[in-house]
């Protein structure tokens, strides 16, 4: 799967799925601000927020034009970008949660 059909497929599971779950919604109330709650459900128990997960880790970097640099930071600009992929996978569930 490219990564273009994986950020697809992950925006519309969380706008087809997320965005209208009633476990979602009936713990948000539960707990009100406990993010780390309604996540770690989503992320151990549902199967969606598992499908989540497994796009999540399909996120590749696409080849880039070679610059000569060490594997040290070659590491750290692949962390860094697979942690902005993460941040924004983040940021739609918390739009999700809160648009409706």
């Amino acid at each position: 799967m490219k990564r273009t059909e994986a950020i697809t497929r992950i925006g519309a599971l969380l706008d087809q799925r997320c965005a209208v779950c009633p476990t979602r919604d009936a713990m948000n109330q539960q707990y009100k601000t406990a993010f780390s709650r309604i996540d770690g459900y989503c992320n151990r128990e549902c199967l969606t927020g598992r499908e989540l997960q497994a796009l999540g880790k399909q996120l590749t970097l696409r080849s880039r034009k070679k610059i000569d640099e060490s594997d040290e930071q070659k590491e750290s600009h692949l962390e860094a970008a697979q942690h902005y992929d993460k941040i924004i996978i983040h940021r739609r569930v918390a739009h999700a949660q809160t648009s409706i």
